[in-house]
């Protein structure tokens, strides 16, 4: 398996963790009132703000912790201030993201599954041809 299909798969498993914790905590609250939820969204969409920013800026120093957790939990093969861990901080920077988002559309009441994100076909890999007018 390539380092960066490893660092995907760790990136996939720790946002599942992450969405598991969240509904086990949900499940362990009973009740809640509307505005309550309000609150969380209003929390999760500043929190979205500030994820998206640091992704746009590649601010990897703000998940240098999660990073440097995850190589040594999972015995990742990277060197801090290696090309793979700027990419394994750059995943998480996009996981963060993705989480809040899932996690605001799930206080939306929409647990539907999401797509799989299909590779691409053969297809639409190969090289573009000019087209040459007749």
């Amino acid at each position: 398996m390539s380092i960066k299909a490893k660092l995907n798969r760790v990136v996939r498993q720790w946002m599942d963790e992450e969405l598991e914790k969240t509904e086990e905590a949900w499940a362990g609250n009973g009740a809640v009132d509307l505005d309550d939820v309000d609150d969380y969204k209003d929390i999760h969409y500043d929190q979205l703000e500030q994820a998206v920013e640091s992704l746009q800026q590649n601010q990897q120093w703000e998940v240098k912790g999660l990073a440097d957790e995850l190589v040594s939990q999972h015995s990742l093969p990277v060197e801090k201030g290696s090309s793979d861990y700027g990419r394994l901080c750059r995943e998480l920077l996009r996981a963060k993201v993705e989480l809040l988002q899932e996690e605001i559309r799930r206080l939306d009441g929409d647990f539907q599954p999401r797509p799989a994100v299909a590779a691409p076909s053969a297809i639409s890999s190969l090289p573009s041809v000019p087209v040459v007018a007749p």
